[in-house]
């Protein structure tokens, strides 16, 4: 009655909780579906009703609308929690995650089981005195929700940290694999002093930037990971969305340059028409080998200018995908996307361009090795 409120539901393992909140969190990098499911089922809805299971760490929040009511059931029983979307017959809709329990039977469509005393792990009976949020943490006079406003900071709190971590161990281990290798070479190449003295000044900067890892603050690590693709020690990008059987390939192969940023390369000369005039923005980087049939190649860059790494990384994949493969030297053209013009009646991915830079390129194996060992979506 005194305004709105944002309430918070989470089936994280070892973070299930419900309270209310200051702000929304984070959106992940790819919707989850069963947030879809709820948007669908739940906008437009009142809730009618918040119940708590006797005993148990379980609440119902029964929700009334056009179609018929429905429940959401937040079962907070830290690493196994999970939240159930419940037909008015009380037939579960969707869940949160995967319910791997063997005691209850939670498929899709089958009726709601609450869980047993103690199916959570509890040993004896409950003290409610000691599971009680406000034991645990000291409400906050100030806030509208003072308990919840304690709750949201303390998980705050636990989520920079397991961020951090799991930033750094990203970061750890693909550095700890370049170590392991380059200490196997140094083995291999005993008899071989100009080499064994390159080796072990790798291996000497991949340890120091493993140090670093360990000890970066938060604001640090996208500088480190920079320094480690610097290094060819880089973390895997992340895979990109699966695609339907059905649904058509991209135009393009997709890689990111050393700086993060991504590079597109044309699959054809279709597909460099594609590319080019369709996917590509005004103020993104062109490239294409000078004077070779090849592939247009677009770095994602807006307004800003790119750097000197991003450059030559998108150079090298112009002078990789062209009739000049495997030359040790060549020109690559840089343009504006918005400078790139078709040629009418021209054969696929025919182009004129102007205002280009020309990039004397020296090639680099190393960094392309890097570039073809990254490509995102190869294993698919």
């Amino acid at each position: 009655r005194s305004g709105s409120a944002l309430l918070l539901l989470s089936a994280e393992a070892d973070a299930t909780r419900l309270h209310a909140a200051a702000s929304r969190p984070p959106q992940p990098d790819q919707p989850y579906g069963w947030q879809a499911l709820l948007r669908r089922e739940l906008e437009g809805a009142r809730l009618a009703a918040l119940t708590r299971g006797e005993g148990e760490r379980v609440v119902a929040l029964a929700f009334e609308r056009a179609a018929g009511p429905v429940t959401l059931v937040a079962e907070l029983t830290g690493r196994h929690g999970n939240l159930f979307l419940l037909d008015a017959a009380g037939a579960i809709r969707g869940a949160a995650v995967r319910h791997l329990s063997s005691r209850r039977d939670l498929g899709l469509g089958r009726p709601y089981q609450a869980p047993a005393p103690h199916d959570h792990g509890t040993r004896g009976p409950i003290d409610e005195a000691a599971a009680s949020p406000a034991a645990r943490f000291t409400p906050d006079p100030a806030a509208p929700f003072p308990l919840s406003a304690a709750i949201e900071r303390h998980y705050a709190a636990v989520e920079a940290a397991r961020a951090l971590a799991e930033a750094r161990r990203r970061l750890r281990e693909p550095l700890r694999g370049a170590i392991g290798r380059s200490r196997r070479a140094l083995d291999k190449l005993a008899d071989e002093a100009a080499r064994v003295a390159e080796v072990r000044a790798r291996l000497e900067a991949l340890t120091a930037l493993l140090a670093e890892v360990d000890a970066a603050p938060p604001e640090a690590l996208a500088r480190l990971e920079k320094e480690a693709r610097r290094l060819a020690a880089g973390p895997r990008p992340a895979p990109p969305p699966r695609r339907r059987r059905d649904a058509p390939a991209p135009p393009y192969r997709a890689f990111r340059s050393v700086a993060g940023l991504p590079i597109l390369v044309g699959r054809g000369a279709a597909e460099n028409d594609e590319l080019t005039r369709r996917v590509a923005r005004g103020n993104d980087l062109w490239l294409h080998a000078r004077g070779q049939a090849g592939a247009h190649v677009v770095v994602r860059l807006g307004k800003a200018a790119p750097d000197q790494e991003t450059l030559l990384d998108a150079a090298h994949l112009a002078a990789h995908f062209s009739d000049a493969r495997g030359e040790p030297q060549l020109e690559v053209d840089a343009t504006r996307v918005k400078h790139v013009r078709k040629i009418k009646g021209a054969a696929p991915g025919a182009v004129t361009y102007s205002q280009e830079k020309v990039v004397l390129l020296r090639l680099e194996p190393a960094r392309l090795a890097r570039l073809l060992a990254e490509e995102e979506g190869a294993e698919a």
